[in-house]
């Protein structure tokens, strides 16, 4: 079956960071030894079943319907709407009574009464635009003539939340109708547009959510309003729950109808489905949107941006035959962009921002997504984010590229306040005139940033990658490499704050990050407190510090930087990154290795107190209370390296990525070589009947155990 509005994601995905919002805001400490990092944010996801149409539970498909002429008969049980809830429609006329019985859509009796306004008889008005079960549906109803209010009541319902569609929309006219429902947390909605069988919330109809007690009312007014008179030809009341209703977006969806509930009759443009989420109340929806470009206007206005309502769900990366978010595995590799190159092919006329979330509460997601191409150039906060603007915000960025943005002011890529958080995300080539070349960061909150890259952003001010001001901030698992803050300090992080602000960075690698001033690592001012764990620094330059750890990282005489486990160069061994400036031999592009090499003294050195605990379950083994379990790149983080600790000694490794050692079946001693000491221990064990020697795992040791550990010494690791 095909997803509809009203499905809901399931939250056990092969990808870790799918759908789930990772970390926690945390209880500030005031021992500055031991401190707890900051724990992942469980945001409760519940797993709900698919919502299909022909469930009994109290939901009604209601037509309008004159008896003759334009647009009578109701439509065919097959045909959905806007709910995409199939069934039984009830067939109201001017021959009904004023209060009546309802049918289910799976046509059993519901116990819930009907009642509707005889004083405005049901007829059809003639438009060219509707075919088929939308004529049906869409031609017939009461359209008033005079100002007036509609009025239709559901009595006698189950206990429950429900979306109400309300089709409120006169034909052959400029006529607009307003729609409210009693109780509901939506708000009010304007309806109008031309007639088609495209079915788009704000031109046919309106959505309401609203939950009501056993035995209680569901009140619908279609209200005139300055721009016309009240019209309705129907009405969808769907049982949604706990669920959120689902729409697809499909820029290249050419087909008919565009009704938004499945991929095969998606809408091809994501910014009106997106405003409409804001009414409906963005808590109660997600939308589903396909590979492509997609942009905040068809015109040239700068100030067009998406805007994301609190609570929603959104999220790109899909292929377009997706039915479960488990499906949507490589969200990177489908690009979904929301890009901000609208006017012409001068960036000088983009967006100020391609995103803008100010105060959005926690639970608002963004994932799969490439954001691109915003120009923060304007006056005062437009020349701040040109991706995202996030005042006082708590919203999620999973699964996330930032690319090829650039502000005037602060925050080449986001401008935030608030807690908002960065999972699995990507910040590259994106530019500041002033502080925080991807990310600037201000005025109390805690940014939190999981499994990040920050590679060639360059601000002209402090903080290449990213400026941290009078707020904490939590980095765990980045890797910053190449960015530069020209002619400011701290060429991958500047932070300044006073005595209550942390900026803490575990296992995060810093390498080859350059400052105009002094620090090419991090730099911290004010009061702020810096605790570097479990970390690397190296490589990181400026033409003004004396020695390399300077040029690692430094401070002003009030601030503080602490350092646990943590490499420093200058200080320590060389750590042996693979590449650091990748294949291309330029640093601060994607291809920069950081990876440790096999020799490397930063395996099995870091502390794993250190490391937050996984109370997301980014892993869904149902276990919280462990190790969160991925690096940088998704793989195992921490893992028993034999020749750096010692086997069975599990120690996270320094820096973002993990080493990935997995013994060989045929590293016999565990060395971790395959190699002539491995085929003289299992002859040994193998003669002395050993069950170490069971290489088969048969539970016997026999000529077939010998048969199988050859094979496996032949073939090496």
């Amino acid at each position: 079956m095909g997803c509809v509005p009203g499905s809901v994601v399931s939250h056990s995905s092969t990808d870790p960071t799918a759908g789930v919002s990772l970390v926690s805001r945390p209880v500030k400490q005031n021992s500055l030894i031991g401190k707890e990092p900051a724990m992942p944010r469980c945001t409760a996801i519940a797993a709900l079943v698919l919502f299909a149409g022909t469930a009994t539970a109290q939901s009604f498909n209601v037509d309008l319907n004159a008896t003759s002429g334009n647009g009578s008969g109701v439509p065919s049980s097959a045909f959905g709407g806007a709910a995409a809830q199939p069934g039984t429609w009830n067939n109201i006329n001017n021959g009904t009574a004023a209060t009546v019985g309802l049918q289910k859509v799976d046509g059993s009796a519901s116990g819930v009464n009907f009642t509707w306004n005889k004083t405005t008889a049901i007829s059809g008005i003639f438009d060219s635009g509707t075919s088929g079960d939308y004529t049906k549906l869409q031609l017939d109803g009461q359209f008033m003539t005079s100002f007036g209010t509609l009025q239709y009541t559901f009595a006698n319902m189950e206990a429950g939340t429900y979306a109400v569609f309300t089709y409120a929309q006169t034909p052959n006219s400029n006529n607009e109708a307003g729609v409210t429902v009693t109780g509901t947390s939506s708000s009010y909605q304007y309806v109008s547009g031309n007639m088609s069988d495209d079915l788009l919330p704000g031109s046919s109809h309106a959505i309401h959510i609203v939950t009501v007690a056993a035995g209680g009312s569901i009140v619908v007014k279609v209200n005139d309003t300055f721009s016309g008179v009240a019209s309705c030809t129907g009405i969808q009341v769907r049982k949604i729950d706990s669920t959120r209703l689902r729409f697809y977006v499909n820029k290249t969806q050419t087909a008919n109808p565009n009704t938004g509930t499945s991929w095969s009759n998606a809408y091809d443009n994501l910014q009106p489905i997106l405003t409409q989420t804001a009414l409906i109340g963005g808590g109660y929806c997600e939308i589903w949107t396909r590979q492509g470009f997609y942009y905040p206007t068809t015109g040239t206005s700068r100030d067009a941006s998406f805007v994301i309502p609190s609570g929603l769900h959104l999220y790109g990366g899909f292929s377009g035959s997706e039915t479960s978010l488990s499906q949507r595995t490589t969200p990177w590799f489908f690009i979904t962009a929301m890009s901000g190159a609208i006017g012409g092919s001068s960036t000088s006329d983009n967006s100020y921002h391609v995103v803008r979330a100010n105060g959005v509460s926690s639970g608002t997601l963004v994932d799969g997504f490439t954001i691109s191409g915003g120009r923060a150039s304007g006056p005062g906060d437009d020349g701040k984010g040109g991706a995202v603007l996030a005042e006082d915000s708590n919203i999620d960025f999973n699964n996330c590229k930032f690319i090829s943005n650039y502000a005037s002011v602060s925050g080449g890529a986001v401008y935030s306040s608030g807690f908002p958080s960065f999972n699995n995300c990507l910040f590259y080539n994106n530019d500041c005139n002033g502080p925080g070349g991807a990310v600037y960061h201000h005025t109390a909150g805690n940014p939190y940033f999981y499994r990040v890259n920050f590679a060639g952003n360059s601000a002209l001010g402090d903080g290449g990658a990213a400026k941290i001001l009078f707020a904490d901030a939590t980095f765990f698992n980045c890797l910053f490499t190449g960015n530069t803050a020209s002619a400011g300090n701290g060429g991958a992080i500047s932070a300044a704050g006073d005595t209550t602000d942390e900026t803490y960075l575990t296992n995060c690698t810093l390498s080859r990050n350059f400052s105009g001033q002094t620090h090419g690592g991090i730099y911290a001012n004010n009061q702020m407190e810096v605790f570097l764990r479990n970390s690397i620094l190296w490589g990181n330059s400026d033409p003004n510090s004396a020695t390399a750890e300077a040029r690692q990282y430094g401070k002003n005489s009030s601030a503080s930087i602490t350092k646990f486990n943590t490499t420093v160069e200058g200080l320590n061994s060389n750590p042996l990154f693979v590449d650091s400036d990748g294949a291309d031999n330029v640093v601060g592009n994607t291809d920069d290795d950081c990876r440790l090499q096999d020799t490397s003294p930063c395996i099995d050195t870091g502390d794993n107190t250190y490391l937050p605990m996984d109370f997301g379950d980014v892993d869904g083994d149902g276990f919280l209370f462990e190790y969160y379990p991925y690096d940088l790149d998704g793989l195992d983080r921490v893992l028993d390296v034999p020749w750096a600790s010692g086997e069975g000694s599990a120690i996270v490794d320094r820096g973002c990525y993990e080493y990935q050692y997995h013994t060989c079946p045929a590293d016999f001693d565990k060395s971790g070589f395959v190699d002539t000491d491995d085929y003289t221990a299992f002859v040994l064990a193998f003669e002395a009947g050993d069950p170490s020697a069971d290489f088969d795992q048969t539970g016997f040791v026999d000529t077939d155990d010998f048969t199988a550990f050859v094979l496996a010494f032949e073939a090496g690791c």
